[in-house]
């Protein structure tokens, strides 16, 4: 009897520790994915687009959020 109560004590130890660690995971993500909203938000706010550079790749994303096709206006820091 004294198995079953140090089994069924372990059992729901783990079951809470596996809970909060879901919870907490969670959260960091939730946090991320906030942080990485208001940076691309704020940077489209100031700068009038965001620009990623995946090596030769470039996606441009315009204040009317729709994809930019082909070259812009913009001044840009690389050189021409």
């Amino acid at each position: 009897m004294a198995v079953v109560v140090i089994v069924v004590v372990v059992a729901v130890v783990v079951l809470v520790a596996v809970v909060v660690v879901v919870v907490v995971v969670e959260t960091v993500v939730v946090a991320v994915v906030v942080v990485v909203v208001v940076v691309v938000v704020d940077t489209m706010h100031y700068k009038n687009a965001v620009r990623l550079t995946f090596g030769p790749c470039v996606l441009e994303l315009s204040s009317d959020n729709h994809l930019v096709d082909g070259p812009t206006d913009r001044q840009t820091d690389r050189p021409t």
